[in-house]
């Protein structure tokens, strides 16, 4: 399936927007550890742990990237839903770098961007 990530294989986020087109369907938190979403595992050296939000409803992003910041992530808005593709890839690239090379799931992505 990583694979296919790149390719023109339908992915979960668009198979989600297909059989539910009247929903404001949103990706998010997909590419963190669940041992990641505590508070005292979220700040790492200052910088909190990313969490990256898809979706075509720009009200829907706002309102997840709302609640993933009060909760503690750092959000980062990435627009439609296609780009959904890209970090269902993400995680696919967290978990083998976390436990296919031997590491542990304590592992997160902080995207940090000086404005």
């Amino acid at each position: 399936m990583v694979a296919a990530a790149f390719g023109r294989a339908e992915l979960g986020g668009e198979t989600l927007a297909r059989l539910l087109p009247q929903s404001r369907l949103v990706k998010a938190f997909n590419t963190i550890f669940a041992d990641v979403m505590t508070p005292e595992r979220q700040n790492r050296a200052g910088l909190r742990v990313s969490t990256f939000v898809a979706g075509d409803d720009a009200a829907a992003r706002l309102q997840v990237a709302t609640l993933a910041a009060d909760i503690g992530f750092a959000p980062v808005d990435v627009g439609p839903l296609s780009m959904a593709r890209y970090l269902e890839a993400m995680a696919h690239l967290n978990i083998q770098i976390a436990i296919g090379q031997g590491g542990a799931t304590d592992a997160a992505f902080i995207y940090h961007q000086r404005k």
